[in-house]
């Protein structure tokens, strides 16, 4: 049984007229979708994240990925690791070539391309790359604990410092960053953007609802990879100041547990899944990336949801990609079967507000 997440493209231009409700009309993008099934080994995986690694490259980061034990594509036959990752060539996923990337353990079996420490494994958020300088990603740290509720538990988060990453990845050099402070309860990175001499990362709290918050990190000495631990800062209500000691203002009451934060006309957009299980794939404007937001709204609902006991999360925008002039490609992956399937959408002002796809 292949993993299969539902992509979609979306048009951007209505939405930018905040009075007016959208009618969403989403389509289908199958040929990108075969892109994501081109490799025979590797089945799947869930999050999704793309970071833009500059010229016509795109990374690809996956959360727990089915990767089979030989090119038979069957999940019976096939390893679930915490993560792979893939590096797209060509920014139109239906004319691009994609090659996947994980691990392989001493006993010849797949492994996480970012491996294990002991019963601590680790999943992607987003990342950036600084133009001609080093490749950052945030990840989050997950404990295995077998028989225990979901079987496992978010311990935190990281921040990885890739020194080559336009080499293949299998060459990767990478280590973790110190940074000063970490927000007691938080996860920092869901999503990532620069802003002037800074990288900003969009910062999740709590469990339904994760409640969003902003950190920060200066440029220079991430790129002189300077020794000794990072400094933070967290946005707060009298601006930015040290994360150690001040409390970070919560900017977005419901973030989402994943989802994508990016600058779009006149301000940020936000997507986002609304609900849990049967989602509507949801989006939020503001003129400022610290408030305030607009109420969610929701864009469409993908089939998927209307399934048999739907499960269906982590929408995110992926604006690297060329999804044709006024659309941007949507993701959408579902559990248990997680690998992306690609499809598009249309949206017009409307006064009848969202319609179904």
């Amino acid at each position: 049984m292949r993993a299969r997440a539902a992509w979609w493209l979306w048009a951007t231009l209505a939405a930018c007229a905040a009075p007016a409700r959208l009618a969403v009309e989403p389509e289908p993008w199958p040929a990108a979708d075969a892109l994501f099934h081109s490799d025979p080994r590797w089945l799947g995986g869930d999050a999704v994240y793309s970071v833009d690694l500059g010229g016509d490259r795109i990374l690809w980061l996956f959360g727990d990925s089915f990767v089979a034990l030989d090119a038979q594509r069957d999940r019976r036959r096939s390893v679930m690791v915490r993560n792979t990752l893939a590096v797209q060539r060509g920014r139109d996923p239906t004319r691009a070539t994609i090659a996947f990337h994980w691990q392989t353990a001493d006993d010849g079996r797949p492994a996480a391309f970012f491996g294990d420490d002991g019963d601590i494994g680790y999943w992607p958020l987003h990342g950036i790359r600084l133009p001609n300088g080093p490749l950052l990603l945030f990840q989050t740290r997950v404990r295995n604990t077998p028989g225990k509720g979901l079987g496992f538990a978010i311990e935190g988060w990281r921040l990885v410092r890739v020194d080559d990453p336009d080499r293949d990845p299998q060459q990767w050099r990478w280590r973790e960053v110190a940074t000063d402070a970490r927000p007691r309860d938080g996860v920092i990175g869901t999503a990532v953007w620069r802003d002037e001499e800074h990288v900003v990362a969009l910062g999740t709290r709590g469990n339904g609802p994760h409640c969003g918050f902003l950190a920060r990190f200066a440029i220079d000495p991430l790129r002189r990879d300077a020794d000794g631990a990072l400094p933070m800062q967290v946005w707060t209500d009298t601006g930015w100041q040290d994360a150690n000691g001040h409390e970070p203002t919560i900017v977005l009451d419901d973030a989402g547990p994943e989802c994508s934060l990016d600058r779009v006309p006149g301000g940020w957009r936000h997507v986002h899944s609304c609900g849990f299980g049967a989602t509507t794939v949801a989006e939020r404007r503001a003129r400022d990336v610290t408030g305030p937001w607009s109420a969610p709204r929701d864009l469409f609902t993908p089939p998927q949801s209307r399934g048999e006991r739907p499960f269906v999360y982590a929408a995110k925008a992926h604006p690297a990609l060329d999804a044709g002039p006024g659309r941007v490609a949507i993701a959408t992956p579902p559990t248990p079967s997680p690998s992306p399937t690609c499809s598009r959408s249309r949206a017009s002002t409307s006064s009848t507000g969202p319609r179904s796809g």
